[in-house]
């Protein structure tokens, strides 16, 4: 009765361990998120790859475009706030809603933000028409 009640905490000693593990490793890996808010009444995009080859712009190109919506994007890990994690999780998002260009504002508006150990990046979304 006692080894079968030693291998039953042995058990659960290592579930735990895994479980708390797997949850560090998601904190320190996925530390940032996106928002995104639909505009206008035009229909859904075909979502593209995450890693698509949206442009990141702060004037827009002379062609026909829809404004798709925006999206918000936040880096929040200590070892990971930087500008450019929040860039990056922007891309995926204007990948995931379909879009060719983001917008982000103009050399004299303030692109990023902080909050604690976050940094934000917005951007409005375009597609090609």
């Amino acid at each position: 009765m006692a080894k079968k009640l030693r291998e039953l905490k042995s058990i659960h000693y290592k579930i735990m361990l895994f479980a708390t593990l797997s949850i560090g490793s998601a904190m320190l890996f996925s530390c940032s998120s996106y928002n995104f808010v639909k505009l206008g009444k035009h229909q859904n995009y075909k979502s593209k790859p995450i890693n698509c080859d949206i442009q990141i712009v702060t004037e827009l190109p002379e062609i026909p475009l829809i404004e798709i919506g925006i999206c918000t994007a936040e880096s929040f890990n200590e070892m990971k706030n930087r500008p450019e994690h929040a860039i990056d999780k922007l891309k995926e998002c204007g990948c995931a809603n379909g879009g060719d260009y983001i917008l982000l504002g103009t050399s004299d508006q303030q692109i990023f933000s902080r909050k604690g150990s976050s940094v934000f990046v917005s951007g409005k979304i375009y597609s090609i028409k």
